[in-house]
């Protein structure tokens, strides 16, 4: 980029980030974001999700944050910012996302721009809430499937697999997204029907690894049943133990 794209870069991440850290040290404001900073205590507490903790939405923010509170303080303010931090990736993968696919600087400046000054994440972005994450990821999936479809590059296409499952990991509400990315890789018009299928199977080979990953962690923590009927909304028909954070 040239330096004025630089210098309109920096200027719009800095627009971002101040307005999310306008009050981002009161308390209060988001009933949920208290449920979170719980499920990440108690999980460091050793806890089990799901089994000893009821949670409705699917465990990669919990996941995220535990591990990052093994470097970081589990406290209310420093969860915020990371959280923080997730509203300047998404800025900036827009940025990235609006150049590509209008092929000017002036594309990036207006995605990022409105996703920075839009109220209602300039107001979550602030909060140790979910949506930041789903937003992110979701972002960054599209952008390397846009990189890849244009590119014909198999790499792009298998990060775009692996950043659209990490959403959906993050909350099973972003499941809405993958087949818009799917079908957009199938029927593209810049690259040939088999380049197409290589990239339509290199993003779902990278989804059905976030997916074993999912497997995995929930295996190992003894939580793949209890999930399953939280998920599905059988414990419902069922009374349930542990510990109810919400």
């Amino acid at each position: 980029m040239h330096k004025r794209d630089w210098a309109l870069f920096i200027i719009v991440v800095w627009i971002a980030a101040g307005l999310r850290a306008y009050q981002i040290f009161e308390l209060g404001g988001q009933s949920d974001e208290g449920v979170h900073v719980v499920v990440v205590q108690q999980l460091l507490r050793g806890a089990d999700l799901y089994s000893e903790l009821f949670e409705n939405r699917t465990p990669g923010v919990f996941w995220l944050l535990t591990a990052l509170a093994q470097l970081l303080p589990a406290d209310l303010l420093t969860l915020r910012w990371v959280t923080w931090g997730m509203g300047l990736i998404t800025t900036a993968g827009l940025w990235s996302l609006g150049r590509t696919l209008t092929r000017s600087s002036w594309g990036g400046v207006l995605a990022a721009v409105l996703y920075a000054t839009a109220p209602l994440p300039v107001l979550w972005d602030r909060y140790v809430m979910l949506e930041p994450y789903v937003t992110a990821f979701t972002v960054l999936g599209m952008l390397a499937a846009v990189k890849g479809a244009r590119n014909a590059d198999m790499v792009s296409a298998l990060l775009a697999g692996l950043f659209s499952g990490a959403a959906v990991l993050m909350k099973q509400s972003a499941v809405m997204m993958l087949p818009a990315i799917g079908l957009f890789l199938l029927v593209n018009r810049q690259q040939p029907r088999p380049i197409k299928r290589r990239l339509f199977f290199s993003w779902l080979s990278g989804g059905a690894g976030m997916a074993l990953l999912l497997l995995l962690g929930l295996l190992v923590t003894d939580g793949l049943h209890p999930c399953v009927a939280t998920l599905s909304g059988l414990d419902r028909l069922a009374g349930g133990d542990g510990i109810a954070v919400k």
